[in-house]
C-alpha cells in the first residue's frame, strides 16, 4: 500500500486571527507575561470546537516557547455567542501558569452564561479571573518583584 500524504495547515482550521506579546517589565524573562489576543467571529456550539482548539494549542504553544510567568487570554475583539467548548479556556490558570481572560462586548454575555448559567444576571467580570480591559487582567497575574 502506497503512503497517502495531505498538507495541512493551522490557518486552514479557522478564520480567527490572533496576536502574542510579552508584557516585559518585569526584572527578566520568568516574570514576563504572555498575552494572547484572539480576533474574529467564532463559530457556535459545536462548529466552534477547531475555534477553541485553534486558541488553546496556539497559547500552548506560546507558553512552551516564551516560559512566561503567566497568561492573559484577551478575548475583547473576539464574537462568542455559544458553545460549551470554550469553557476550556475560563480558568485562573492555563497551561500550569496563573492566567486571566479579558472579555469584551462581543462575547461577555455569552461568557457569563457559560459561568454561571443561561439565565444568570451576572457579569463575566464578576468572576476573579476574568476582566474588562488587558491591563486589569495583567496586574491580576503579574509577577511581583
Amino acid at each position: 500500500m502506497a503512503m497517502k500524504l495531505q498538507q495541512v495547515r493551522i490557518e486552514d482550521e479557522t478564520r480567527l486571527r490572533y496576536e502574542l506579546r510579552l508584557e516585559t517589565s518585569g526584572r527578566n524573562s520568568f516574570c514576563y507575561t504572555l498575552i494572547a489576543k484572539f480576533i474574529g467571529d467564532y463559530r457556535d456550539g459545536s462548529a466552534g470546537k477547531p475555534d477553541l482548539q485553534f486558541m488553546a494549542g496556539l497559547a500552548r504553544m506560546a507558553v512552551a516557547i516564551w516560559h512566561p510567568a503567566a497568561v492573559v487570554l484577551d478575548l475583547s475583539e473576539l464574537r462568542y455567542e455559544w458553545g460549551d467548548d470554550m469553557d476550556e479556556l475560563l480558568s485562573p490558570t492555563f497551561a500550569g501558569k496563573k492566567a486571566a481572560v479579558v472579555v469584551g462586548p462581543k462575547c461577555a454575555r455569552a461568557i457569563a452564561t457559560l459561568l454561571w448559567g443561561i439565565s444568570t444576571q451576572k457579569a463575566a467580570a464578576e468572576a476573579d479571573f476574568i476582566f474588562e480591559t488587558v491591563e486589569q487582567a495583567w496586574e491580576a497575574v503579574r509577577h511581583r518583584d
